[in-house]
């Protein structure tokens, strides 16, 4: 699926040792559900039961949910280039209504409520002012843990189908999960495959200690910034993912002993040649505090060629094609960063994943990075599954409110 073709540091022998011990206790640990989704089949075939028994009678999927249970799914929608699905995932009464505007028929509308708690206040408040003015047809299905929440008493109290989010699962380590995976299967994309990439990677131990010993050199070298550098223009929620992901699951004021945490990088997003034109300048000319990865797509690197050209400064692509010259500047663009002593690595695959092996590598790229970043923090001694600065913030967003009596 994904694998490293350029790096700029070679691992010691004794870092990839100790990555390996940190990856394989998150393996063996099973109170970390994330890792055993791919075995726990029933979950898998609720979501393809309940999206066969809607085909045909929906034309438009709504998703409440936010960060964890919506992120994910706007990178599957956005890879594989599906328009139909309306996310609702901010606190934005303008653009809400803009989208509420644009649902043409809300009884032929799938409505999916996602929460893990049951109880996140940004996507019951989205709820509250759908049901104001909207009637809900029969195709409305909560996904959120199996507990007596909110949110899970008004599925029951309406009959409406509830899919679980596994307790032991992180809403950050959930796409693979009915979280990602009913959408997934309401636009008929095949869940067997994005299952089979998920067992791939759980299998690659290789890959995932070299890209956590990668990442944690980085820190030694003081890169306080990994740069992600996608390179595809539907990699832009990807990136939006792996954000989270990362920054969510590793930026800790305290370890697990309750001690100041170790220090590690805040995640930078880039996307393909456009910011070559955009952020290029600082990474190659200031501070030398950042580690790059770039993703790169095989299949994105071969397309049609040019078969005439009307400019002089095209001239040299006759003969070529726009795949190449996008291989060319990613090529180019590590190069030139490695050039001015910035440190780099590069994981490719050949699939552009919207291709139809694309659920597999897509689903891959998930569980492969959900290892990486937990078997960081397991190395480091983090708690990749609280979130504390989080949840201060949403304390004192409630505070705002007087309780009416």
């Amino acid at each position: 699926m994904f694998s490293i073709i350029n790096q700029t540091e070679i691992v010691p022998a004794h870092l990839e040792e100790a990555c390996r011990e940190s990856l394989q206790k998150v393996l063996d640990n099973k109170a970390l559900g994330f890792t055993q989704l791919p075995s726990r089949t029933y979950l898998w075939n609720e979501c393809q039961l309940l999206a066969n028994s809607w085909k045909g009678h929906v034309d438009q999927i709504v998703l409440l949910g936010t960060g964890g249970s919506s992120l994910g799914v706007q990178v599957i929608m956005e890879v594989f280039g599906i328009s139909q699905v309306t996310f609702i995932d901010n606190v934005d009464p303008l653009h809400f209504q803009f989208q509420i505007n644009n649902i043409k028929n809300p009884s032929r509308t799938a409505w999916i409520i996602t929460s893990k708690s049951g109880t996140t206040v940004e996507t019951l408040c989205a709820l509250e002012m759908i049901l104001q003015t909207t009637q809900l047809g029969p195709y409305v299905a909560v996904v959120s843990e199996k507990k007596n929440s909110s949110l899970a008493k008004w599925a029951q109290k309406n009959s409406y189908a509830h899919l679980e989010i596994p307790i032991d699962v992180g809403g950050r380590f959930s796409v693979l999960s009915p979280v990602g995976m009913l959408p997934a299967a309401l636009v008929g994309l095949d869940l067997e495959r994005f299952r089979l990439g998920a067992v791939e990677a759980l299998q690659n131990k290789t890959l995932v200690t070299q890209l956590m010993a990668q990442s944690i050199m980085s820190f030694s070298r003081n890169e306080w910034i990994t740069v992600f550098w996608i390179y595809s223009s539907r990699g832009a929620f990807l990136g939006r993912w792996i954000q989270q992901l990362w920054a969510e699951s590793l930026g800790k004021e305290f370890n697990q002993m309750n001690q100041p945490a170790a220090r590690v990088s805040t995640p930078l997003v880039a996307l393909g040649t456009t910011d070559q034109h955009s952020t290029l300048q600082q990474m190659m000319d200031g501070e030398k505090d950042k580690f790059y990865w770039f993703i790169r797509f095989g299949a994105l690197e071969v397309s049609p060629e040019i078969q005439s050209t009307h400019f002089p400064e095209t001239e040299f692509l006759r003969g070529h094609s726009m795949g190449e010259l996008l291989a060319a500047e990613a090529q180019a663009t590590q190069q030139a960063l490695e050039q001015k002593d910035r440190k780099t690595l590069c994981l490719k695959t050949n699939t552009s994943m919207a291709q139809r092996s694309g659920e597999q590598a897509l689903g891959f790229f998930f569980m492969m990075m959900e290892l990486v970043v937990a078997g960081m923090a397991q190395h480091l001694l983090i708690d990749a599954f609280d979130q504390p600065g989080v949840e201060l913030g949403k304390r004192l967003a409630r505070s705002h409110f007087k309780t009416r009596s």
